[in-house]
């Protein structure tokens, strides 16, 4: 069997979830082609010969993005670029198509994905993560109608396209989360550092709730609790959360990072005595549906401490395996990370249950198959 994935770009230093999809399916013998929106080539001419072999569908794929996205013409460009970029691998694979198509994104790559599918009668299909849902929506309705079926990584994900779409044709929504080989995550014993470290993984943007994170780690260091907190991450956050970190006397013992591999963040979860993902509210914009880190800690054992927000309570279910909080209380943060970590035995129960479920949920061998299973059911 030959699948094509279509992804905004490739390699992704942010979406390693997606490469772990790809090695999984491979795994199962399948033999994946990857093809990425941005720094492909274009072949603007491919949208032209589209045209006239295929005038009908192309008006009418063209239309529709005109009129769900004219009003907002940023948008609008980046859907008819995607449009043409799959005229462009229309043309590409026209010799020898392959038996699916599946793109990660329900924004540009599942509108190159509607393309490709439209003129070449290949099926498709589409996975949803989180700024497509909650900030940038194009044709969500009219993709899920055309696709073969579409892959949500948690049920908050499917549960709010269900609300923003009631006629949504539900059972074309596939639960799978974001898959993980939780072998790799525990190759090495676990090596606690001294003092303990509180990290916290991801982009330091605002939704991240970082900011709640160093407030509550001054609270602990106040109450006279020895411990270093780690942000592994780059963003447009990072100036103002070192400048919070200075104005609570704590930048002495709050490390930036930076940006790293996904080899050196398991070397990192590996010293953690916990994670912290304390995710807030979005004013406006896009949010976390699932962050992917809390996966991986799981994965690695170590205990996660999160806002019960969003998909999070999911696969955080509180006192079993991990500890949640409310959003925006750093006094209430600062109490479960404090209990992490002065009980050691709690700590250690939340870090093996989340451990055993990570290897059933987040299976990468598991999920591969299933989506394998998928492609081939509904290629027809």
């Amino acid at each position: 069997m030959n699948v094509l994935y279509i992804v905004s770009r490739y390699p992704h230093p942010y979406q390693t979830f997606v490469q772990r999809e790809i090695d999984a399916v491979r795994r199962c013998g399948v033999h994946v082609a990857v093809t990425a929106i941005v720094g492909g080539p274009w072949r603007p001419a491919a949208a032209v010969r589209w045209f006239f072999r295929r005038p009908r569908t192309w008006l009418a794929l063209v239309g529709r993005i005109l009129a769900d996205t004219a009003w907002r013409p940023r948008v609008c460009a980046k859907s008819l670029a995607a449009f043409a970029r799959g005229c462009a691998v229309a043309d590409a694979i026209r010799p020898h198509p392959p038996d699916a198509v599946h793109a990660h994104w329900a924004t540009y790559p599942a509108t190159a994905a509607l393309a490709v599918a439209g003129f070449t009668s290949v099926p498709f299909s589409f996975a949803v993560h989180a700024y497509d849902v909650f900030q940038t929506r194009t044709l969500i309705p009219f993709k899920v109608r055309s696709a073969r079926f579409v892959v949500v990584n948690c049920r908050y994900t499917r549960d709010e396209l269900c609300r923003l779409y009631p006629p949504l044709e539900r059972d074309k929504l596939i639960l799978l989360y974001n898959s993980l080989d939780a072998r790799a995550f525990a190759l090495q014993p676990a090596q606690p550092a001294a003092p303990p470290v509180v990290l916290g993984i991801g982009q330091l943007v605002a939704t991240k709730g970082f900011h709640v994170l160093i407030e509550a780690f001054a609270r602990l260091r106040a109450a006279g609790r020895t411990a270093v907190l780690r942000l592994v991450g780059t963003g447009p956050e990072q100036a103002r959360l070192a400048a919070l970190a200075a104005r609570l006397n704590v930048a002495a013992d709050v490390r930036f990072d930076g940006f790293l591999e996904p080899g050196q963040v398991q070397t990192l979860l590996r010293t953690a005595a916990v994670l912290a993902m304390p995710c807030v509210h979005p004013r406006r914009g896009s949010h976390d549906a699932l962050p992917n880190v809390i996966l991986e800690a799981q994965a690695a054992g170590v205990p996660v401490v999160a806002s019960a927000l969003f998909g999070i309570p999911e696969v955080v279910a509180d006192g079993r395996t991990g500890l949640l909080v409310a959003p925006h209380q750093p006094a209430e943060l600062a109490a479960a990370l404090r209990t992490v970590l002065d009980n050691p035995a709690l700590a250690a129960g939340l870090a093996k249950a989340a451990r055993q479920q990570a290897e059933v949920l987040f299976d990468g061998s598991r999920n591969g198959a299933t989506l394998v299973g998928l492609f081939k059911e509904r290629r027809s």
